[in-house]
C-alpha cells in the first residue's frame, strides 16, 4: 500500500465491520498494541498474541524493536511512497494530541541537527516545528572540543517516554476490551485462526510467519546512562562529525540517558544476528560498539555529564526494516502492518489508524479519542496510586494508635498489680 493513499478508497463499506467483528493480531510491540487499542476504541474485538510484549514481562528482547527506541517522534530507516516531509509531517501531526493531553507522556523538545562539514548549497531546513537554520539561532549548540559547527537547523520534537508509554499503551487496551495471549505462533498456524481478520505486526518475524524476505535486521546500540534529576534534560541531538560517515546522537528520558546511532545491516540466522560490523569498534560492558557511540557523545556532553566507562549500559535490538518498504495492505482476511524500520513509534498511531480502516470506520478524530482515553486511564492510575497511600498511611496510623493503647493499657494494668502485691 502507499501509506500517502487511504485504504478507504479501496474496500467495500458492505465489507466493513460492525461490533461482531474479531481480529486476531500477532505482534507484542508498539504497532501491535497500537492497532489492537485503537480497533477496541471502534468496537471491533481483538486479541493479541506474542511471545513477549514489550516491557510488561522479562528482559528485554532484541527481536522486540520497541524495548530499544529512542522514540522521537522522527520517521527514519524505512521506505515509503510518500514525500519525507508530508510522512514526517503527518507522524507529528498524530502525536500533537497526545501532547497536548494531560496525563500522556508524550513532551516536546529542542533538538539540534548538527554537521561539522558544509552540506553544501542544496541544503535546506525542512518544514518542521519551529524550525530555523543553526546560523539563525541565538543559543548555543552542541558541539565537540576544538570542532565548530558548519551546518545544520534546530527544531522542536515530540519525544515519547517509552518506560511509561508502552504500559500505558497495555493497560488502556486491557481496560478498552482487549485480550493477550503469550505465546510463540508458528508458520503452520496462519490461517488456521478462526477470527474474521488476522493482523500481522510481527515485525521482523514477517520474514518466516508470512515468507517475506525483504525483511531485515538492522541492528542499533543504545547506550544508557543514569540521569537523577527532577525532570529530563530539555534538548536531544543528531551530531554527524566530520570523520565519521555516521551520525551519534542522545536522547533524555527521566530516569537515563541514551545514546545511539549504530545502523548495522543484517540477517537473523537460526537465532543469531549475523551481518555488518562496526568499522572503528571498542567493547563496552562487554558489548562491541561503534566507538563514536561513546566518544563522540561523552565529548558533546562534557558539560552536562561527567561518566566513567563502568557507569554505562549497553544493550542492543533490531531494527525490522523491510527493503520493500512500509507494508500496511491486506490480502484475503489477512492484514498486514510491518516493515517500520526505524520508525516504529514515529508511524504507531498511523499505520494503526491505516490497518484499521481495512476493518471499518475511522473518525477523523480518532487520535484525539485515543488521547483522551489514554489520559483518563493514567488519571485513573494515579487516583488509584493515591488511594493505596492514603490506605497504607491509615494503616500505619492505626498501626501506631493500637502500639499506644497497648503502652497505656500495659502500663496501667502493671500498677494495678504493683498496688495489688503492696497491699
Amino acid at each position: 500500500m502507499n501509506p500517502a493513499q487511504s485504504p478507504k478508497s479501496q474496500v467495500d463499506p458492505i465489507t466493513r465491520a460492525n461490533v461482531n467483528t474479531e481480529c486476531t493480531i500477532i505482534g507484542g510491540g508498539i504497532q501491535a498494541v497500537s492497532t489492537g487499542l485503537l480497533l477496541e476504541h471502534l468496537d471491533v474485538g481483538t486479541r493479541l498474541i506474542a511471545e513477549d510484549f514489550a516491557y510488561l514481562n522479562g528482559a528485554d528482547v532484541p527481536t522486540v524493536a520497541s524495548n530499544y527506541a529512542s522514540a522521537s517522534i522522527y520517521p527514519v530507516a524505512v521506505e515509503t511512497d510518500m514525500a519525507d516531509d508530508e510522512l514526517v509531517r503527518q507522524c507529528e501531526e498524530s502525536f500533537r494530541p497526545l501532547y497536548e493531553t494531560a496525563g500522556v507522556p508524550v513532551r516536546k523538545q529542542t533538538h539540534y541537527y548538527l554537521y561539522e562539514q558544509p552540506q553544501g548549497e542544496a541544503f535546506t531546513v525542512p518544514p518542521r516545528m519551529d524550525a530555523r537554520h543553526v546560523d539563525s539561532y541565538q543559543k548555543p549548540v552542541p558541539s565537540r572540543s576544538g570542532e565548530t559547527v558548519s551546518d545544520g537547523y534546530v527544531c522542536s520534537e515530540y519525544m515519547v517516554e517509552m518506560p511509561e508509554y508502552m504500559p500505558l499503551l497495555f493497560e488502556a487496551y486491557r481496560r478498552a476490551g482487549g485480550t493477550m495471549t503469550r505465546r510463540s505462533v508458528s508458520h503452520t498456524e496462519i490461517g488456521g485462526f478462526s477470527s474474521d481478520y488476522l493482523v500481522n505486526c510481527s515485525g521482523y518475524g514477517s520474514r518466516t510467519l508470512f515468507d517475506d524476505p525483504s525483511m531485515r535486521a538492522i541492528k542499533g546500540h543504545i547506550l544508557e546512562l543514569p540521569h537523577n534529576s527532577d525532570s529530563p534534560l530539555e534538548f536531544s541531538y543528531t551530531y554527524t562529525p566530520r570523520e565519521y560517515s555516521h551520525y551519534a546522537y542522545m536522547y533524555p528520558r527521566k530516569e537515563t540517558i541514551v545514546f545511539d546511532g549504530s545502523y548495522l545491516a543484517g540477517d537473523i540466522v537460526d537465532g543469531d544476528w549475523v551481518g555488518e560490523s562496526p568499522n572503528d569498534p571498542m567493547t563496552l560492558d562487554g558489548v562491541e560498539i561503534p566507538e563514536r557511540l561513546l566518544t563522540v557523545n561523552r565529548d558533546l556532553m562534557r558539560n552536562h555529564l561527567q561518566f566513567s566507562d563502568d557507569d554505562v549500559a549497553v544493550k542492543y535490538g533490531y531494527r525490522p526494516y523491510r527493503e520493500d518498504g512500509l507494508r500496511v495492505e491486506q490480502s484475503g482476511d489477512i492484514i498486514h502492518n510491518y516493515g517500520h524500520g526505524g520508525a516504529g513509534v514515529s508511524l504507531s498511531l498511523l499505520s494503526a489508524r491505516w490497518t484499521s480502516e481495512y476493518v471499518t470506520d475511522v473518525p477523523d478524530d480518532v487520535f484525539q479519542q485515543i488521547a483522551g482515553r489514554l489520559g483518563q486511564v493514567n488519571r485513573t492510575r494515579d487516583r488509584a496510586r493515591a488511594g493505596a497511600l492514603d490506605t497504607d498511611c491509615l494503616v500505619a496510623c492505626q498501626r501506631v494508635a493500637a502500639t499506644k493503647w497497648c503502652l497505656a493499657w500495659t502500663r496501667r494494668l502493671s500498677m494495678d498489680i504493683r498496688h495489688e502485691f503492696e497491699a
